[in-house]
């Protein structure tokens, strides 16, 4: 029995499906609402093999696992390389749907690699507890904007969500009565918020603090479990990158480049990858500027030639580099020389407590 192709257009509440066959004619188009019952009867009606696309957004693994068999291969693809693809000057969702068919049939489809559940689990895990500080930095902001709407000055500075501070805050800010109950209703969703991310902060470290991967990437200054956790779950499988520059590009740090005959020009970096790997790089190359090591002192040097933004993406480019490499041989982190006399030095300072993580990590793994 020939294999069919399809492409699938999916929205919310509805899909747009187009089948072909290997001589692109179309088969059948329909638009199916996003019924669990109804899509299975619609597929499960079709007796050919299937080999069916789809673009990766949000409901896309759902789809996935309720219409994939051992007869239907359902493929999720990098939305940027479809639309770069199958841009055309008519888009509607069957031609849209279409296109997705006709990809799969000439086997031009953009795949991306489907996480596994564990991976889909840690991932959840970290981004819900990144979702909750976003949430508790907002109504810390909010709560800065009603003092600074009155002018009112305190002592406490940066230290202002202490006990002290929160206390001052609850009692005896001078604030209208109106912006008073706000700043204490504000308070009482912080606390609530204090609570949910320190209990899912200890649930994520007594999870994950043992695994050999986590082990190793905690040898990196300011990479802790919280952040190592984060990190596996956007890499996934480090055998994918062959280099670091392939990660620091699967991350959106790279820059984006323009070229044309003569013309070559540079640009901000890309941005085009996970978000939250990003701000864990970013969040970890800030902490290195008050940290003393190697790396703290070399980005502290980069800060007073070149500016902030330009150090910071330089120096989460070289971090994002060091955690490809220590995954990828299984080695701790040490420190790299900067010139070749000190390689010697370097290598017998490090040597013995580098090896000695390394070999936990070989024991435990």
């Amino acid at each position: 029995m020939k294999t069919l192709y399809a492409g699938i257009d999916l929205h919310k509440k509805y899909s747009v499906v187009s089948i072909i066959d290997e001589k692109d004619e179309i088969i059948q188009q329909k638009k199916i609402l996003n019924d669990n019952a109804e899509l299975k009867n619609f597929f499960d009606a079709i007796p050919n093999p299937l080999e069916i696309g789809i673009e990766a957004t949000f409901n896309s693994y759902w789809f996935n696992d309720l219409i994939e068999t051992e007869k239907r291969k359902v493929y999720i693809g990098n939305a940027r390389q479809i639309k770069a693809i199958g841009a055309g000057a008519a888009k509607t969702d069957k031609i849209d749907a279409h296109i997705l068919a006709r990809l799969v049939r000439s086997q031009m489809f953009p795949k991306i690699i489907k996480p596994t559940e564990a991976d889909i689990i840690k991932k959840e895990e970290v981004r819900s507890r990144y979702f909750l500080v976003k949430l508790r930095s907002q109504i810390k902001n909010k709560i800065h904007s009603y003092l600074l709407r009155y002018n009112i000055k305190h002592e406490y500075g940066t230290k202002l969500f202490t006990k002290k501070g929160i206390k001052w805050l609850k009692k005896e800010t001078g604030l209208p009565e109106y912006y008073q109950e706000n700043v204490n209703k504000c308070l009482k969703i912080y606390e609530k918020l204090e609570q949910e991310i320190e209990e899912k902060s200890k649930k994520i470290e007594e999870k994950y603090k043992n695994l050999p991967e986590i082990k190793l990437l905690k040898t990196i200054p300011e990479i802790g479990t919280y952040r190592a956790v984060l990190l596996m779950g956007e890499i996934g499988d480090i055998k994918r990158f062959k280099t670091g520059k392939k990660l620091v590009n699967y991350f959106g740090m790279a820059p984006k480049v323009y070229q044309s005959a003569e013309r070559n020009y540079g640009g901000h970096i890309t941005r085009q990858g996970s978000k939250y790997a990003r701000w864990a790089i970013g969040e970890a190359v800030q902490k290195l500027e008050r940290t003393k090591s190697q790396m703290g002192d070399q980005y502290r040097q980069l800060l007073s030639r070149v500016g902030k933004n330009k150090a910071k993406i330089a120096m989460g480019q070289k971090l994002v580099k060091i955690i490809h490499y220590c995954l990828t041989t299984g080695e701790a982190y040490q420190r790299y020389p900067t010139k070749k006399k000190d390689l010697k030095e370097d290598l017998n300072n490090q040597y013995r407590s580098n090896k000695a993580i390394s070999a936990e990590c070989e024991r435990t793994s």
